[in-house]
């Protein structure tokens, strides 16, 4: 016969996982991140209205994919070998 697991009498979660400061890590992971974001997408957009030049304005077609920095620096960060993004990762946090 096969025991089933109980919680524990005083409903807390047992071990090195503490459920008491999630919300206010990812929080401040999730500004963190936001950050990182706008600065990155400040870099890209410079980068493209600077080869816009040379280009005679060519490369400014491609702005409408700037609001895809967010979803590639999250694809990139969370699925890379330490499963979290910047925001996370200084934070403590995982995927």
């Amino acid at each position: 016969m096969t025991q089933v697991p109980t919680i524990p009498a005083d409903n807390q979660v047992t071990g090195w996982f503490e459920l008491s400061n999630v919300r206010t890590l990812r929080t401040v992971a999730f500004c963190l991140d936001f950050v990182f974001v706008v600065i990155l997408t400040i870099i890209v957009a410079v980068a493209a209205g600077v080869a816009a030049i040379p280009t005679f304005g060519a490369t400014l077609l491609i702005w409408p994919l700037l609001q895809f920095t967010g979803l590639v620096y999250s694809g990139l960060t969370i699925g890379g070998a330490k499963q979290g993004t910047w925001g996370m990762l200084a934070v403590g946090l995982k995927v």
